[in-house]
Parts: structure tokens; sequence; C-alpha cells
């Protein structure tokens, strides 16, 4: 499964609270013995900025549901910029398409000078 970046706050805590969990309810980063909550540790670190030593003490003594509801808070809280940002620009087509024009023509001077390198090495003239 996955977290989409436009899942509403419902629906990530919902894909959160069914993740896969390994037995027992440590929070503890272990990829041989724990490889799902170590899975779930990593997309904790990479949102908070926390190593796992910090993640770990965080939920010491804490089971897979506070941890679970931990990571879907730190996931809301950090996607909400990016959301609105994203409705605010669906909303103005005219810059869609402005950002869709430079990024093509941005594409279009790049794969230009590739092309002409790779004709070159094959032998073929422009």
């Amino acid at each position: 499964n996955y977290v989409s970046l436009l899942d509403e706050p419902d629906e990530i805590r919902r894909k959160i609270k069914i993740a896969v969990t390994d037995s027992g309810a440590d929070i503890v980063y272990d990829e041989d013995k724990k490889p799902t909550v170590a899975n779930l540790m990593r997309i904790y670190r990479a949102f908070s900025g926390q190593d796992m030593p910090e993640i770990e003490k965080h939920f010491y003594g804490k089971g897979y549901a506070e941890f679970k509801h931990g990571l879907a808070e730190l996931l809301i809280e950090k996607l909400a910029p990016i959301q609105k940002q994203y409705h605010a620009l669906s909303k103005d087509e005219s810059g869609i398409r402005a950002i869709l024009k430079s990024g093509a023509q941005t594409a279009n001077a790049i794969a230009s000078k590739t092309i002409k390198i790779a004709k070159g090495k094959v032998g073929l003239l422009d």
C-alpha cells in the first residue's frame, strides 16, 4: 500500500492504521526481526528528521497503535503544505500551462544536446 501526497487526513490515518506490523509491540529498528516496523520507522525518519535511536526513545514503552498514530499525524502535518499549494496551483489553469510550457522547453533543450551527442557517436550528420 501507499500514502498519496493528496490523501485526505482520514485516509492517511486509515492507511497507516491498517499497515502490517511484526509480532510484538516494541518500536525497535531491526531489519531482520522487524522488517515491517523498520519500514514504518524509515518513513517516520524521512518526515521527522529524527534518527532511529531518537524514534525508539520517543516511542519507548508505547505500542504499535501509538506509533502508527504518531506516524499518521506526522504525515498529515508534513503533507499539508504540499496539498495546500497543489490545490492553489490547480485552480490556475493558465499558470499550469505556463509551467508545463517552461518545463517542455527546458526538457527539449536538454534532449537536443543529448541527441546531438548520440548522433555524433553513431556517425549520423545533422
